[in-house]
């Protein structure tokens, strides 16, 4: 089965075609709710439905998705001979996310691993271009208007995602950026969070500034307060992601907790700023939970916890993690820069 589509136009092939759907330009981007352009897709074994797209100049993200039916359909993004995305769970509850996609056609594909039937496909495209870089005045002096004012510094006031660069895969380096609504960035260590602060005239945050900023100028124990709330922050995720995807497979391996399915499986990794309540006094999100985030420290520390546990290593703000070299990275590992005020 093979079928041509065009932007903003249907399908020539039977039945209801793949959409494109144009997502309005803002800071930050969030995979929308599922809608089945393909409803009911089948194939047998060892065979591959391929469905071709033309990716116009601009794009940013395009969102690729699978859900339901029997059998098992891995999902892949290639353009040529560049696998640009695969999704290879064994559920057909795949997702492919390909930041800054090359213009031009580009193909998907779904290849039967196993007969598959009653298999759902979604895709969208959006134009989503990186926040620009401004400045205000804060009541203590002038900081990036992505950043908060706390004593003589700054710090960014979401946690931080890599400029045009999928927040689900491990990077090897990047441009430190924070936004509303953005995907923060897993999978990074802190040798490379601390590159992309640099290359973004920031810098990792020290450990003693970092708790400042969670605790705010009263010094709670979280970062709303000193009272626990359960329902504040992105924390107490069940079940473990890795037993979730990998079932009786899991082998806790770096291989396992490097996959990109880890923070794509739902309330599992939050989008910035996603959990309302979770806010400092002075404005700063996500500082409990969601993702551990590192510190200026070349030993390897990260703080914080992520939407699993936030409370093994320490309550709230407190929360500190040691065990781990700078190089190390997993799927719960994110950062958020700092910079001196000007």
């Amino acid at each position: 089965m093979r079928c041509s589509l065009v932007l903003f136009l249907l399908s020539a092939c039977t039945g209801s075609g793949l959409s494109h759907e144009g997502v309005g330009a803002y800071d930050g981007w969030t995979p929308p709710a599922f809608r089945a352009d393909y409803e009911a897709l089948s194939a047998e074994q060892g065979a591959e439905l391929l469905f071709d797209l033309d990716v116009p100049a601009g794009t940013t993200v395009l969102y690729v998705a699978t859900r339901g039916g029997e059998g098992n359909a891995d999902l892949a993004v290639r353009q040529a001979d560049t696998m640009l995305c695969t999704s290879d769970g064994e559920a057909n509850d795949e997702v492919c996310a390909v930041w800054d996609p090359p213009a031009g056609p580009v193909q998907i594909a779904l290849f039967a691993t196993e007969a598959f039937s009653g298999v759902d496909l979604d895709h969208e495209l959006a134009g989503v271009p990186g926040p620009e870089p401004e400045t205000s005045d804060t009541a203590d002096g002038p900081c990036p208007a992505d950043m908060v004012s706390i004593e003589d510094w700054c710090i960014d006031r979401y946690e931080a995602h890599l400029a045009g660069q999928s927040p689900f895969e491990v990077p090897s380096s990047g441009v430190a950026q924070n936004a509303a609504g953005a995907i923060p960035q897993g999978y990074i260590s802190g040798i490379v969070a601390e590159a992309a602060c640099e290359a973004a005239g920031k810098r990792l945050c020290t450990a003693t500034e970092w708790r400042r900023a969670c605790q705010g100028p009263s010094g709670t124990l979280y970062p709303y307060g000193n009272t626990y709330d359960p329902e504040a922050c992105n924390v107490g995720r069940t079940p473990h992601p890795v037993v979730e995807l990998f079932g009786s497979n899991a082998d806790w391996s770096g291989t396992q907790m490097n996959d990109p399915g880890l923070n794509q499986l739902p309330d599992s990794l939050a989008p910035s700023g996603d959990n309302p309540g979770c806010v400092t006094a002075e404005g700063v999100y996500d500082m409990h939970g969601n993702l551990h985030e590192w510190v200026a420290d070349s030993a390897g520390t990260f703080q914080g916890g992520f939407y699993v546990d936030a409370s093994i290593n320490g309550e709230g703000c407190t929360y500190r993690t040691t065990r781990h070299t700078y190089g190390y990275h997993d799927y719960s590992t994110g950062f958020r820069c700092c910079a001196d005020a000007p």
